[in-house]
């Protein structure tokens, strides 16, 4: 058995439509067409026919998969169809229509409550989305006061360490030239005055050596005299004092 699968999509000298398929097959003992035919606007199989040689045809519905042995019974079998699917077509047009008349107040409903939820959320995100842009923009602030503050307080304490180190370095040079000074004023008064005292311990010296020469010949001037004259005692009356 061969098969041909032929589509046409234009009209040739058979006749054969736009949209229509032939599949002829090819045995030793017969010979067989087949027909199929699409709807040229939404593509969906409509019919099939089927020629066979002892010149019989087959007719078969692809809606309801129904075999009909003529072509007129196929046409009345697909306005049947026809008629079913407008009578479908309106009850689902009411029932649509039905449904659209009882939802439209519950979806204008719902679409006013969700406005308001919506509304409300949005408000709500507004002021967070504000709050955080506020606190984001708050830390920057403080992160770049905080930047300027600590470059502001190293450069303080590099300056202030700067400058009392140039402070200290003048101040002992000062003390130091100070003490310096001092101690040559103080070795000087020590000189001087070890020079006085040691004038004076001379001096002092020398006073009491003579005093105590003095001293040593009125003492042996009195003990000459005392061996010369001899002391006499004399008896107080006791009424010399009255």
């Amino acid at each position: 058995m061969i098969d041909t699968d032929s589509r046409t999509f234009r009209e040739n000298n058979s006749g054969q439509k736009r949209g229509e398929r032939n599949i002829m097959s090819y045995s030793k003992d017969a010979f067989s067409s087949k027909t199929v035919s699409t709807d040229q606007t939404t593509g969906q199989l409509m019919q099939e026919h089927i020629s066979f040689p002892d010149g019989g045809s087959s007719y078969t519905c692809e809606v309801c998969c129904k075999e009909l042995t003529s072509k007129a019974k196929l046409e009345e079998h697909i306005i049947t169809h026809t008629a079913m699917l407008e009578e479908h077509t309106r009850t689902h047009a009411a029932r649509l229509e039905e449904h659209t008349t009882t939802h439209t107040p519950e979806s204008e409903e719902h679409m006013t409550t969700y406005t308001a939820r919506l509304e409300e959320h949005m408000r709500t995100q507004n002021a967070e989305v504000e709050e955080y842009m506020y606190m984001r923009t708050y830390n920057t602030e403080s992160e770049e006061h905080m930047i300027t503050h600590t470059l502001e307080s190293e450069e303080y304490i590099r300056t202030y360490t700067t400058e009392l180190e140039e402070h200290m370095t003048t101040h002992n040079a000062e003390v130091e030239e100070h003490l310096r000074t001092y101690n040559a004023e103080l070795e000087e008064q020590i000189r001087a005055y070890a020079v006085e005292l040691e004038e004076h311990m001379r001096t002092d010296t020398e006073k009491l050596e003579e005093q105590m020469r003095t001293h040593t010949e009125r003492f042996d001037s009195c003990r000459y005299k005392r061996t010369e004259f001899p002391v006499r005692y004399f008896v107080k009356d006791p009424s010399d004092s009255m």
